[in-house]
């Protein structure tokens, strides 16, 4: 024996669902609510909590919105003028920072190099330095072995 359509158990449609053939995305289920008296009540609050508004409604509050924006000042160059001074001094200080300090050395390396300049290159003439020890341990009696 087999039941009335009316009685058979067929699941209802999810919120999801009935959101997403609201929204034209999904087909799906769309027989069943063709026939389901819960779920098309189901499916129209959303109409009944989110009403359209009414065409004269949407017109006068468009009106007020532009003469709103008719009324607002221009906006002038002179933010962008602002903003490309603004561009140019940050540009010339990163400039600045970035490659002046590979042109010109520290100061302590300039310093360091005046330093090493001013003293005398000790090993210059090494046969100098082997000729007078030699003379000093002759002078004192030593033999030269090496």
């Amino acid at each position: 024996m087999s039941e009335p359509l009316h009685l058979t158990r067929v699941p209802h449609l999810t919120d999801e669902q009935l959101d997403r053939l609201r929204a034209g995305i999904d087909a799906d289920g769309a027989e069943h609510l063709a026939t389901c008296v819960s779920c098309q009540k189901r499916f129209n609050v959303w109409d009944e909590t989110h009403p359209q508004p009414q065409p004269a409604l949407a017109q006068a509050l468009a009106a007020r919105r532009h003469a709103v924006l008719a009324q607002a000042p221009a906006t002038s160059t002179r933010h962008w003028y602002y903003s490309a001074i603004a561009a140019t001094l940050l540009a010339v200080g990163v400039g600045l920072y970035v490659f002046l300090p590979a042109t010109q050395p520290p100061a302590t390396v300039v310093a360091e190099k005046a330093q090493a300049d001013n003293v005398p290159d000790l090993y210059a003439d090494i046969d100098f330095y082997l000729w007078l020890t030699n003379k000093d341990r002759e002078e004192r009696g030593e033999s030269n072995s090496s």
